[in-house]
């Protein structure tokens, strides 16, 4: 069974993943942002994303989470990511950057501990990035062989098409000789 501030945190960090989709970096080309200005959209986004991933692996073990730490640390976490995420969805940048710094530490804090966590959240996302490419290759290998077909259809078209020019041509001809055969 799931505690409140774990599903708080899961669901907190859902959402950033969500309005974090909907941020377009070229939209913010030469900008920085962060206390330092230490960041582009760009760099922002990767942070953020690792920062998502490491929650992910975090909350992967609710009974391994739970047990090293309290409900104010896990609380805490959950109230950076969901000022994280006001600052996603408003698109605020700036204190996108802020926020994230303000949460780094929190996550670091863990970070060492649930290692294997980690690299088991980081192995599954490279399987299901395999999976959607395995897939894609499929559809690109199906259209390509309905761009095959296509193709050979085109060409049988073509040569029918030529075919029956000359057969209008010579029942022009035919039609010429009999009309000329007829007045004559």
């Amino acid at each position: 069974m799931d505690t409140q501030s774990v599903k708080a945190i899961r669901t907190h960090k859902n959402q950033c993943l969500e309005n974090l989709k909907k941020i377009n970096t070229s939209n913010y080309e030469g900008q920085t942002f962060g206390q330092e200005k230490e960041y582009t959209a760009k760099t922002l986004v990767a942070n953020i994303t690792d920062v998502l991933k490491q929650v992910t692996a975090l909350t992967q073990s609710h009974a391994k989470f739970t047990s090293s730490t309290s409900l104010g640390e896990r609380n805490g976490i959950s109230s950076q990511l969901s000022q994280l995420n006001t600052y996603l969805a408003n698109q605020n940048l700036q204190q996108v950057g802020i926020q994230l710094d303000a949460l780094k530490p929190l996550i670091r804090t863990y970070e060492l501990k649930f290692s294997s966590e980690k690299t088991d959240a980081y192995q599954s996302f490279i399987r299901s990035l395999s999976e959607d490419s395995s897939e894609l290759a499929e559809k690109t290998e199906a259209v390509n062989a309905l761009v095959a077909e296509n193709d050979k259809l085109l060409s049988q078209l073509n040569t029918k098409n030529e075919n029956l020019a000359e057969k209008i041509d010579t029942v022009e001809e035919s039609e010429q000789k009999l009309l000329q055969k007829f007045l004559s």
